[in-house]
């Protein structure tokens, strides 16, 4: 079993993989390009994170995510699933994108992307992600951490490490 994240942030494993447009009505598309994820790969979750600075109010809005179902064109409002991405409990911070990234990745709905309506223009698009557990191998992991010790002292274990820089923190696509 593999989790990684599709982004714009370098912080994501697949870094650059996050388009967002933004339209007339002031929602934003966001595509995300998972053609790292073979036809038919196996999902057990996946979820969207995104980062909103609502300030000291609460949202005069909630939030929507709804899946785009034809390919944007012109200036014409985009076509939407008529039911929204539910908010993940218990924390409410993220929204369960299993079933769409599911029937994207079977081919049995095209990526036209995820609309956010009633959402901050403000939202941080570098710490807007969609992480994905699914089946498979990960191709290249990261180096394990380097000079682990462990120590007893007052009836407690102590584990310290150097930390090993991040491999894909710095890569671009």
């Amino acid at each position: 079993m593999v989790t990684e994240r599709w982004g714009r942030s370098g912080r994501c494993r697949h870094a650059g993989t996050a388009e967002f447009q933004l339209l007339a009505g002031g929602e934003v598309v966001v595509k995300f390009d998972l053609s790292a994820l073979p036809k038919r790969t196996r999902i057990y979750r996946a979820r969207l994170l995104m980062t909103i600075q609502a300030g000291p109010r609460p949202l005069p809005r909630p939030v929507l995510i709804q899946p785009v179902t034809a390919s944007i064109r012109g200036q014409g409002p985009p076509k939407l699933e008529p039911k929204p991405l539910p908010l993940l409990p218990p924390r409410f911070r993220s929204f369960d994108a299993t079933d769409v990234a599911r029937r994207w990745v079977s081919g049995k709905l095209a990526n036209h992307g995820l609309c956010i309506r009633n959402g901050p223009r403000g939202h941080d698009r570098l710490r807007t992600y969609l992480e994905i557990t699914y089946e498979g191998r990960l191709k290249d992991p990261p180096p394990p951490v380097e000079g682990l010790r462990a120590f007893h002292r007052a009836g407690q274990v102590f584990l310290t490490w150097r930390e090993v820089r991040c491999p894909f923190a710095a890569r671009r696509r």
